[in-house]
């Protein structure tokens, strides 16, 4: 298959491609000048970096070291080194904003696609690729508001003591900015990188508390602090690792929400094997990414990814299966099963979020704990 181009033209003519892509039914990309339109809401946000039509046959996105390039498959993909995960290009996390899709794109940046009317997305970079590309995120979420990401040094895959520590860790998304803007949690403070510390991670545990690790990295020392923190804001209690480990497993299937619940069991009981799933939570209604698990015995972990809302959810499978379902009236849910296109050997899709009435789903590939290839596409929905 031939590597699809990108179509280059001017902003004038962005109203035909779509026009044309509707009527084909065909998705499209265009590139656009970064010039901002006063005269449309969305670019009073950011810049535009691209114009895309979905449509009822999938556009796939690659991510390169500068950002996403158009492919016409996954197949046509560049042939990149398996890199640690901690220091490949690919979609971290996926956070819904208002209306916007934000994806933290390790080693890049922001990326986030928002409707740009009612047959167009807009596709946004918001990026320090010359001070990212040094870093791993170690999570996202929205914190007073505002999508936030948190930074930290890996050392564990790869010998990066040379590299300087993050010296603010949490960056956010700031409406009206092109480039992201540091932020500080009071929590934080104790630990400043110019004494060698690192904040390694930060989760939401089961109890709705915050907790992180503060890692000290200055020469000969490798000690780790184990902290819980009631809110954002608030200060931060040490507790012990264990206490740590255990405050952030998964929640348990049988006790999430019932949409979600009911979804999940239907969707892993259509397979026949007996997995152990851990299943991966995106919606509107959470700041944050979402983990249960349902254990079988079978001791590995395979992945089941939903998107929730109010009255309607997706699921998928890694191999690319999935369900969509919908809440009626009556308080009962009905279903269809849909599948997102094949994927070559050693890829997997990695993520799926609803956006207007176009599925947007990440992938990659993997090789053990090596990434190479990864991306997303963009492919009209079964709603």
């Amino acid at each position: 298959m031939e590597r699809r181009n990108l179509l280059y033209i001017i902003i004038g003519l962005a109203a035909v491609t779509a026009v044309v892509g509707i009527i084909l039914g065909y998705p499209k990309a265009v590139v656009l000048e970064s010039k901002a339109d006063v005269q449309t809401s969305a670019t009073l946000w950011m810049n535009p970096a691209a114009i895309v039509v979905p449509g009822d046959n999938p556009l796939w996105f690659e991510l390169s070291d500068e950002g996403p390039v158009v492919i016409s498959s996954p197949e046509e993909a560049s042939l990149r080194s398996f890199l640690p995960w901690p220091h490949s290009v690919h979609i971290q996390d996926m956070l819904i904003d208002e209306d916007r899709l934000v994806m933290a794109v390790n080693r890049l940046g922001f990326l986030v696609i928002i409707p740009w009317d009612a047959f167009r997305l807009g596709m946004y970079s918001v990026s320090d690729k010359e001070n990212w590309n040094r870093y791993n995120i170690a999570s996202l979420f929205s914190y007073h508001e505002t999508p936030s990401l948190l930074l930290y040094r890996d050392d564990f895959f790869i010998n990066n003591e040379d590299a300087p520590l993050p010296e603010i860790p949490l960056v956010s998304l700031v409406k009206g900015n092109e480039k992201p803007m540091e932020a500080e949690i009071p929590a934080f403070k104790d630990f400043p990188s110019s004494e060698g510390w690192d904040i390694e991670s930060l989760n939401r545990g089961k109890n709705g508390a915050w907790y992180f690790i503060a890692a000290q990295k200055s020469s000969g020392t490798r000690d780790k602090l184990y902290y819980q923190i009631e809110s954002l804001d608030a200060e931060p209690s040490s507790i012990t690792m264990g206490d740590y480990w255990l405050a952030i497993e998964p929640e348990s299937l049988a006790n999430a929400p019932l949409l979600l619940k009911t979804i999940a069991e239907k969707a892993i009981n259509a397979r026949s094997e007996n997995h152990s799933y851990l299943i991966e939570e995106v919606s509107p209604n959470i700041e944050y990414k979402k983990l249960y698990s349902k254990v079988s015995g079978e001791s590995d972990m395979h992945s089941l990814f939903i998107y929730t809302e109010e009255d309607k959810a997706l699921t998928l499978f890694s191999d690319g299966s999935g369900e969509a379902s919908r809440k009626t009236a009556d308080d009962s849910i009905t279903s269809g099963t849909f599948n997102l296109p094949k994927l070559p050997a050693d890829f997997f899709y990695t993520g799926i979020v609803l956006l207007d009435n176009t599925i947007i789903a990440s992938w990659e590939e993997q090789q053990s704990y090596g990434i190479g290839a990864a991306g997303f596409v963009l492919i009209n929905s079964p709603f």
